[in-house]
């Protein structure tokens, strides 16, 4: 397996915990009560993702590359059109993690394989 390639498996900050982060940043100063709340929920949050992070199942290859512009691609080999541009390849591989989870949900839900 390539340095540019990964088996199924969660890696960086999980999408929810980033869209807190940026509910967070964009509080203004002297909200301090909202963002006491906010802060709880995130440290909870964290908590419930690190003991259960998602994940491919086994059999899935995560491929990545890095673009002309800085940015990353990440590819689930076996799950046609499923890929994910992000700033960062730990991003792009998280981004590409959830949409093929997504994916793979709505086929099973559908009897679809």
């Amino acid at each position: 397996m390539s340095d540019n390639t990964r088996k199924g498996g969660a890696s960086g900050e999980h999408p929810i915990m980033q869209a807190v982060r940026r509910k967070l940043d964009s509080i203004r100063d002297g909200d301090l009560p909202e963002l006491e709340k906010l802060n709880e929920r995130i440290n909870r949050l964290k908590d419930k993702i690190d003991s259960n992070p998602p994940s491919l199942p086994s059999g899935y290859t995560i491929e990545t590359e890095q673009e002309t512009d800085g940015t990353w691609i990440a590819v689930v080999i076996e799950l046609p059109g499923v890929m994910v541009y992000g700033l960062t390849r730990e991003a792009a591989i998280q981004g590409v993690e959830q949409l093929a989870f997504q994916v793979l949900t709505e086929r099973d839900k559908h009897g679809d394989r």
